[in-house]
């Protein structure tokens, strides 16, 4: 496959792959603290959730924060509509008929391994027609999005072809499943430590939420075309890699430097 990219597009990723380089060091092992930059104008959801009761129940709460900078949250709104754009099917077959198409050409009868399978074949797919976002997707598994996207498969899809055959409605995780509230310890006007509680703002939650109805129509298809039995949870959790986040962090990084291969100043704090 030609790897060698034009000069816009391989200026562009080279620009990006230095964008998000503070993410790469500072992102580099599970439990890193997220948020750091101000969301200045977003009302907590917790607060619109609990309405009047947010501040008794989680007193101090001080406002959203991101894990991006402004620059950083454009490249990451812009990366995540080019995925969506390429696993709705605009520009090749969608999600879901590359989860059929894997399941019934041997990854059966493993669901998981046929949506693992065929979300690698999706990020390789939009990084290489697009490879200006490799740094943001890469970016978007190394903070706040990689685990809840590890959390939404492993809590929700790897049994989609289960309770599809099984006729169950399965409604889609509120947004509050996927953000979360952090506390730290601050000095208040007074000089007092006491603690600070905010909100990590999820950029990715409508991705998740088309990513879910993709893996639902495939299990749907699935289904109605004669599949009548489908791995137990504890076999299907067999294939899922034992660090999902490493597992498509490294996929980015290791695509990202192979099409890198002609912009060595990139190739730092890989």
């Amino acid at each position: 496959m030609q790897n060698h990219l034009p000069d816009r597009p391989e200026r562009d990723l080279a620009a990006s792959w230095l964008l998000f380089a503070p993410i790469r060091e500072r992102f580099v092992r599970p439990g890193v603290e997220r948020g750091g930059c101000p969301r200045h104008g977003l009302t907590p959801v917790y607060a619109r959730k609990l309405a009047g009761h947010a501040e008794a129940i989680f007193p101090g709460l001080n406002g959203v924060e991101s894990s991006f900078t402004e620059p950083q949250l454009h490249a990451v709104t812009a990366a995540i509509v080019a995925l969506r754009r390429h696993m709705d099917g605009h520009t090749a077959p969608p999600l879901s008929a590359l989860i059929v198409r894997h399941f019934q050409g041997g990854a059966g009868p493993s669901f998981l391994r046929a949506l693992l399978r065929s979300t690698e074949d999706l990020l390789d797919t939009c990084m290489r027609a697009e490879p200006q976002h490799i740094a943001a997707i890469d970016a978007l598994f190394r903070v706040a999005g990689g685990e809840g996207f590890r959390d939404l498969i492993q809590h929700y899809e790897a049994r989609a072809l289960a309770q599809a055959i099984a006729g169950e409605d399965v409604v889609f995780p509120d947004i509050l499943a996927f953000v979360n509230m952090h506390e730290r310890q601050a000095r208040d006007a007074q000089g007092q430590w006491r603690t600070e509680r905010y909100e990590v703002w999820c950029p990715g939650y409508d991705f998740a939420k088309a990513y879910h109805q993709q893996c639902r129509a495939a299990a749907r298809e699935l289904a109605a075309g004669g599949v009548i039995v489908a791995l137990p949870l504890e076999e299907e959790m067999l294939y899922m890699p034992e660090n999902l986040v490493a597992h498509f962090t490294h996929f980015a990084t290791g695509l990202a430097l192979q099409l890198l291969s002609v912009a060595p100043k990139a190739r730092h704090n890989s």
